[in-house]
């Protein structure tokens, strides 16, 4: 039985993503109920196969106003592997995407990197550097 089980699990292969897909992920604490989006997926000539996310539901603390979290990140790119670990379960196949071209060209007139942490690590990250300004 565990050999059937073996033996499909690895017939699937790996989940396969597209633009539009709204996925579950390991959130933080406090942010189950977040969800993260696929805005485009594109192929960089050095940083490799990049997915440029949306991650909605959060609770990143604002030193500006404490009593109103930022609840969303418009614009985050991520790796195809990290996002891979991260995600859990597909909860939309064709989710609306909202206009994210303005993050996107700043991204792309910095010359931006790409993050290769787990989402939930992204959002830490960004919370903790926004605390330091």
């Amino acid at each position: 039985m565990h050999a059937l089980i073996f033996s499909l699990l690895t017939f699937a292969g790996p989940p396969k993503f597209h633009e539009g897909q709204r996925w579950s992920y390991k959130t933080r604490k406090g942010e189950e109920k977040s969800t993260v989006l696929i805005l485009k997926i594109e192929e960089h000539p050095k940083l490799g196969v990049i997915f440029h996310v949306r991650l909605d539901g959060l609770r990143i603390a604002n030193p500006a106003k404490p009593e109103s979290p930022h609840q969303t990140l418009e614009h985050t790119p991520i790796s195809r592997e990290a996002f891979a670990a991260s995600v859990i379960k597909l909860l939309d196949e064709k989710a609306k995407i909202p206009d994210f071209s303005a993050g996107y060209e700043d991204w792309k007139k910095a010359n931006g990197g790409v993050f290769t942490l787990p989402l939930a690590k992204i959002v830490e990250t960004i919370e903790q550097g926004l605390a330091r300004h």
